[in-house]
């Protein structure tokens, strides 16, 4: 598992990590994915968030997507980005019982950030 890292959270005890900024051109869209491996949890307390920052790096658009497979079983998770005409660059990253829903115990191992693809999407 030597690109993933185990995260085991108490439900008080958040958790944040952001990937540096990736410059991006509003003209196209992209595709992103991740992976995680769920042991248990409840829903909605672990997420993947994507967030579109303008030319000033203001947050203009988040898009999550809920890491809620605790299957034990390695889960792909992609999603298709279509920035706003004023998105200048993205920050990728993950939420552990912070800015969620739900905070619970939660045991996952998640794909490290520096691992994550990241491309444009070809139609």
């Amino acid at each position: 598992m030597e690109n993933f890292t185990l995260y085991h959270k108490k439900s008080d005890n958040p958790f944040t990590k952001n990937f540096a900024e990736i410059e991006i051109d509003y003209s196209k869209s992209y595709l992103i994915s991740t992976a995680a491996i769920g042991y248990w949890g409840e829903e909605n307390s672990a997420y993947f968030v994507i967030i579109e920052m303008d030319k000033n790096k203001n947050e203009i658009k988040r898009e999550i997507i809920a890491l809620n497979d605790f299957s034990e079983n390695l889960r792909l998770y992609t999603k298709e980005i279509t920035p706003l005409t004023q998105s200048h660059s993205i920050v990728y990253g993950y939420r552990i019982n912070t800015e969620t829903a739900t905070q619970s115990d939660i045991k996952l191992h998640l794909l490290n950030l520096d691992k994550i693809t990241f491309y444009p999407k070809i139609v």
